[in-house]
């Protein structure tokens, strides 16, 4: 982990990701480092995110997207990271906006969150009011 140079992190829930997880991994360590939440993935997910320089949080069950969220939060905590963003693993977030948001983080602001037009979980409609 390259915590000296940019004290930010990525928290990246995954379950079976193991189409996109090495993409993600790549473009992300360019300006953070990347916890990979592996909410017990039966597929390669857990071996790519790990040759790929990621720090691999294995869940021995599947515990469901916002738990994986609070596993990688834990960790970066524990890891005392100074910025952490949350990012899918499903490339439905574009990578250039990880960018801004660090961007805003690093200006001061404590909360920066995107927006999505469908609402999929109880906690984005909880953020998003």
């Amino acid at each position: 982990m390259n915590k000296k140079k940019f004290n930010a992190c990525f928290i990246m829930p995954a379950f079976n990701e193991q189409k996109n997880i090495a993409y993600l991994i790549k473009k992300l360590k360019k300006i953070g480092d990347v916890i990979v939440v592996d909410d017990c993935s039966t597929d390669k997910t857990n071996i790519i995110s790990k040759r790929n320089g990621a720090l691999v949080v294995k869940h021995q069950n599947n515990l469901g997207y916002d738990h994986a969220l609070f596993s990688g939060l834990k960790k970066a905590k524990q890891l005392s990271y100074k910025f952490a963003i949350t990012i899918d693993a499903d490339k439905q977030h574009n990578i250039n906006d990880a960018k801004k948001i660090l961007k805003y983080l690093k200006k001061g602001n404590t909360n920066v969150e995107g927006e999505r037009k469908n609402i999929q979980r109880i906690m984005e409609l909880i953020i998003s009011v």
